[in-house]
């Protein structure tokens, strides 16, 4: 084992993704967990940079802004290049170890590419090591790699700050219940399966508003659903505190799904919602059936019953937003920095 004095040598910089804010997938595995890092003394100095300055940097106008860093952590880079082996290569001139760090399956294998091509196969195998955020995950990225250390890092909330702005919350249906869907594109299929729940609902409950925030897909238009807009995460909260009840429908059967981590049950529960979710891996084992939430199968018949049962029980709805309340707390970032500081630790130590 290393001395104190080891680890307060350690600096890690990540290259994120090139855009104007920081959306919740940098926010929960890099920006929040650096931070507290950084502000409690952990011996691990981090910062980030967008990819694009980044590659400049390395063009020769700072280049000690990325390689005088013991860790370089390539988050989510995804290239169609067959040859990643040389960013890591350039990555390394100083010594720094390599990071791969992913919260979801991009090899491609189970969902297409959003930009035709670009993987994480060209960077897996050449890396020092890799984190993810579940255990189904590290053992998709072991298939792509050659035998490189994986780190499950799970996916955390700050649940003082989350469960702070989300009082903060105006109505936009006070007098209504609410039940919403907020996510991207990437649920596409996922959420097929409300496609003819949601007007069946609305007509039987008038007194019902079905929100779908963010994105909106299009055999969801003409079901009567309001739509809200996407905003910062740094609003985020409040957007969920529209809902009383929270969706988490997940094609079950779907391998790029079953990487994927709990963080919306748990961003619900934060938010003051009654969460009902896909009974599939994913959800099973953090929502519990009656107790912080419901699981269903995933069809329209199953969601159609637990739909209505919460829109009912007005007693069960409660405890289920109070329970997911309490239960949110295990998930703090306060809870957890601390096993980004030992990966680091021991990944700076590799030989």
């Amino acid at each position: 084992m290393g001395s104190d004095h080891d680890r307060e040598g350690i600096t890690v910089l990540a290259l994120i993704d090139d855009k104007d804010r920081a959306g919740a997938v940098e926010v929960y595995r890099v920006t929040m967990p650096y931070t507290y890092l950084n502000n409690n003394h952990s011996g691990v100095r981090c910062g980030w940079m967008p990819k694009g300055d980044a590659v400049k940097l390395l063009q020769g106008y700072d280049l000690d802004t990325v390689f005088g860093n013991d860790i370089i952590v390539l988050h989510r880079m995804l290239t169609a290049d067959s040859d990643g082996k040389a960013l890591v290569e350039a990555c390394r001139c100083r010594a720094a170890k390599v990071v791969y760090e992913a919260d979801d399956d991009y090899s491609g294998d189970f969902r297409p590419p959003e930009v035709p091509g670009q993987t994480w196969k060209p960077y897996l195998p050449y890396v020092d090591a890799i984190t993810v955020s579940t255990k189904r995950l590290s053992e998709r990225v072991c298939e792509c790699s050659k035998g490189q250390p994986v780190y499950v890092l799970p996916n955390s909330i700050d649940y003082t700050w989350f469960t702070k702005v989300a009082q903060q919350v105006t109505r936009l249906y006070p007098d209504n219940l609410t039940i919403m869907l907020a996510g991207t594109k990437t649920h596409y299929q996922d959420w097929i399966v409300l496609r003819e729940v949601i007007p069946d609902l609305l007509a039987d409950y008038p007194d019902v508003k079905f929100l779908v925030a963010a994105y909106v897909p299009e055999y969801l238009k003409d079901t009567g659903v309001e739509t809200v807009a996407g905003v910062p995460y740094t609003s985020y909260p409040t957007l969920l505190a529209q809902a009383d009840i929270l969706c988490a429908p997940l094609v079950p059967d779907d391998q790029f799904n079953a990487c994927k981590s709990p963080i919306k049950a748990i961003e619900g529960w934060c938010a003051g919602c009654a969460v009902i979710a896909t009974d599939c891996v994913v959800y099973r084992g953090t929502v519990q059936k009656r107790h912080n939430g419901l699981l269903v199968e995933h069809t329209p018949e199953a969601w159609d019953q637990g739909l209505r049962v919460l829109i009912s029980d007005q007693l069960l709805r409660q405890k289920l937003q109070r329970e997911g309340l309490r239960d949110a707390r295990a998930f703090d970032v306060a809870l957890h920095w601390q096993d980004w500081q030992r990966a680091y630790t021991e990944i700076r130590r590799q030989t």
